[in-house]
């Protein structure tokens, strides 16, 4: 995206870095000067190609078009075609989001699994560096550690995203000494009561009563172990698609510490028994689904929770940016969105901007069975190889017959092919 300011700048962003300049313009004029790209690199050859591409026609651009709600720009470089639509995107990428699943308490010598897989950012993670904080250190996504000493122990965890930027998060785990044996004292025998000396013979004589030995101690009883608490937390409402998260890292221990989990989502789906104290789950059908988590002990105790989520569907989003057309990716420099809102279709097809109407009717999978009506498009030329890609991506469009809603993504099904479109995030 880019964002042309009043004041004579502009930001945006070429897929891997920040991007800023400084313009004029005079009638249908602009000259682009000073680009500067700041820190990042691209992950793969397709976006690098793009990103020079981008600034290539931008510092060499000569004049600008604007048709509705399109703006092209055009120099000797070639073109760039804009869509004047908001898209769903921040005029900055925020920095990314550090989050740390571990439990909260082990004892000395106990392998504690650390995860750092909730954590977020708008475009991908690259590092996940941890610092236990008893000197040790570690790098990856999920990572173990054994603690030596007894105490409380401040976990950090720092997330670098593909443009540099970091965010770090931090967590307390306290860990128990091993606990020492106690020894129960062995009760002494009873002193034998010597004999009684000979007497001579007296008259009368009397047998003495049988000395009564002291009783035998009893040892206590050690106390039963008691069993974990399971605590589970969820949203009650969700979304075909679309992950939801269940945490149970509020469960109490008992006796001896948490030492995993194991989840049944209500769908038929059950997680493996695991460290992991939260999950993400995404569900293909409506319907109200009751969630379950077991908590394990080291003393092989356990307890549960329940909690009960409704997930319902929905197609109507903000703006989708496509990614292929029939396994092909877009030439570089152009792009194509598309949005649906009651009934009505838009968007921007790398040239020119387009309109319609479209039914849709949801299936038992969690598809949409849907139908397009015709499109009205502006009429902006454009070069011939990118007037050929957008009637590609119209005549498959027109003719998609299902819709398939996968978290960040949305798929139409087309006799041509498939469209395959992403979902960027607001922050």
């Amino acid at each position: 995206f880019t964002l042309f300011n009043p004041n004579g700048t502009l930001i945006g962003y070429t897929g891997c870095k920040d991007l800023s300049a400084n313009f004029k313009t005079s009638y249908n004029q602009i000259s682009i000067t000073d680009i500067s790209l700041g820190p990042g690199t691209c992950p793969d050859p397709t976006s690098q190609e793009q990103e020079g591409a981008m600034v290539a026609i931008l510092r060499a651009a000569r004049s600008y078009y604007v048709a509705d709600t399109a703006l092209q720009i055009a120099g000797d470089a070639g073109f760039l075609n804009y869509s004047l639509s908001p898209l769903n995107r921040p005029e900055t990428i925020t920095p990314p989001q550090a989050a740390i699943q571990m439990v909260p308490q082990a004892q000395v010598g106990q392998v504690v699994v650390f995860d750092g897989s909730a954590s977020t950012g708008q475009v991908p993670l690259v590092s996940w560096r941890w610092d236990f904080g008893d000197g040790a250190t570690a790098s990856g996504v999920v990572v173990q550690h054994t603690y030596t000493s007894a105490g409380t122990f401040n976990v950090q965890l720092t997330v670098t995203d593909q443009r540099g930027q970091t965010s770090s998060s931090t967590a307390s785990i306290h860990i128990l000494a091993l606990p020492t044996p106690t020894f129960t004292p062995t009760v002494p025998p009873p002193t034998a009561t010597p004999p009684q000396p000979t007497q001579p013979p007296q008259q009368p004589t009397y047998t003495p009563l049988p000395t009564a030995e002291p009783p035998t101690a009893t040892p206590e009883p050690p106390p039963a172990p008691v069993p974990p608490v399971a605590n589970i937390s969820g949203p009650g409402q969700g979304f075909i698609g679309e992950p939801v998260k269940f945490d149970a890292s509020a469960s109490q221990p008992g006796s001896s510490a948490i030492t995993a989990y194991s989840w049944s989502l209500g769908n038929g789906v059950d997680l493996p028994t695991s460290a992991q104290s939260s999950i993400s789950a995404t569900y293909n059908r409506a319907g109200n689904y009751e969630v379950t988590v077991f908590v394990n002990d080291a003393n092989g105790l356990s307890s549960y929770a329940t909690t009960r989520i409704n997930i319902d569907a929905r197609l109507d989003t903000s703006v989708w940016t496509l990614s292929a057309i029939n396994t092909k990716p877009l030439l570089p420099g152009t792009a194509i969105t598309m949005q649906f809102k009651e009934g009505e279709l838009a968007g921007f097809a790398g040239c020119n901007t387009y309109y319609g109407s479209y039914t849709a009717d949801q299936n038992d999978d969690g598809t949409y069975t849907i139908t397009v009506g015709p499109l009205t498009t502006s009429r902006l030329a454009c070069p011939q190889d990118i007037m050929e890609q957008e009637q590609e991506y119209l005549i498959s469009l027109q003719q998609a017959t299902r819709a398939t809603v996968q978290e960040n993504r949305v798929i139409l099904d087309s006799l041509p092919g498939k469209l395959d479109f992403y979902l960027i995030e607001p922050p």
